[in-house]
């Protein structure tokens, strides 16, 4: 269950910085980077609640007599709206040997993987556009600094969907073409008259 101390603790430092950004900002360009500044911090905070939360659970549901709880480690993940750290629980696996992180499963990030699934998205689409040091200093100018990346990561993980495309364009040719099954169509016409 949520716990109502992080909830309130959120919910406090809203009011008391939107107090202060109501009575300290001078312009609306002012207003309108803290207020986003304050979403950002909300934000991670809501993410930090949430992955300890879904950590919990996992914990507490996991099969007790195949998992052993090892310790925990710190991860770090770079979203949108910066940078949130949380701990998981590693666990060995009794029957296997196999040491899992329960949370990184659950959540779908692979080993390593340092930008959430949601700024690699934002970042390709980005880098589609235009070279990537200038979708490195894009990220950073519209997230006020929060995605700071180098623009060899963003060709890393352009490289990396370009792959999954690719992978997922042979499966469709092999789908039609090896074993003659019709793809869904994307579109539904007009009814004809």
């Amino acid at each position: 269950m949520l716990k109502i101390r992080d909830v309130v603790e959120i919910i406090l430092l809203v009011i008391k910085e939107m107090h202060q950004i109501l009575t300290t900002c001078q312009d609306f360009a002012e207003l309108e980077k803290r207020i986003y500044r304050l979403v950002q911090t909300i934000t991670l905070k809501l993410l930090l609640t949430a992955c300890n939360y879904l950590d919990e659970e996992l914990m507490k549901s996991r099969d007790k007599e195949r998992l052993k709880l090892i310790h925990t480690k710190t991860r770090e993940i770079i979203t949108p709206f910066g940078e949130v750290m949380f701990k998981r629980r590693y666990y060995r696996d009794l029957k296997t040997g196999e040491g899992r992180y329960l949370l990184d499963e659950a959540l779908g990030l692979a080993p390593r993987q340092r930008l959430s699934p949601w700024t690699t998205e934002i970042a390709v689409h980005v880098a589609a556009e235009m070279p990537y040091h200038k979708a490195a200093i894009l990220l950073r100018e519209l997230t006020l600094g929060a995605v700071d990346i180098r623009a060899m990561t963003i060709w890393e993980e352009a490289q990396e969907a370009g792959k999954k495309l690719l992978e997922q364009a042979e499966e469709e040719r092999q789908a039609v073409f090896d074993r003659g099954e019709l793809p869904k169509g994307r579109r539904q016409s007009r009814e004809l008259r």
